[in-house]
Parts: C-alpha cells; structure tokens; sequence
C-alpha cells in the first residue's frame, strides 16, 4: 500500500512523518521532488498521523493502515 503526494513545485522542500496515534514518529523523510510515492506496507494495522511540511506550512492527516 502506497501514499501517493502530488502537486508540489519542485523547488518545495517537503519534509513527510509518519506517527502513532500517540505522536511518536514511525517513519520520516525530506524530499525535493513534485510527486512521490510513501510505501506503508510495513506498518502495522491501526491509526497513523501523516505529518507534511512545506516550507513554513505544516499539515497533518490522519489515515487507516487496514
């Protein structure tokens, strides 16, 4: 199972976390592209944050690894 982020320019410096439903971070990475793809296959089932930032703006989603 993939996130799929799109839609960014590629001069954006988005930084990705995924986190428990506690807010510990499982997983993190910088990226420097317009489109990338998250791979969460390894996750466990259960609640998780999706923590993007873009520049100065910081966003957080949460999914359903099922």
């Amino acid at each position: 199972m993939y996130i799929q982020l799109n839609e960014f320019s590629v001069s954006d410096i988005i930084k990705i976390a995924i986190c428990d439903i506690q807010g510990r971070i499982i997983s993190q990475q910088s990226i420097r592209y317009n489109r990338t793809e998250l791979d969460i296959s390894t996750l466990e089932q259960g609640i998780y944050l999706l923590k993007v930032s873009i520049n100065d703006k910081t966003e957080l989603t949460r999914f359903l690894k099922e």
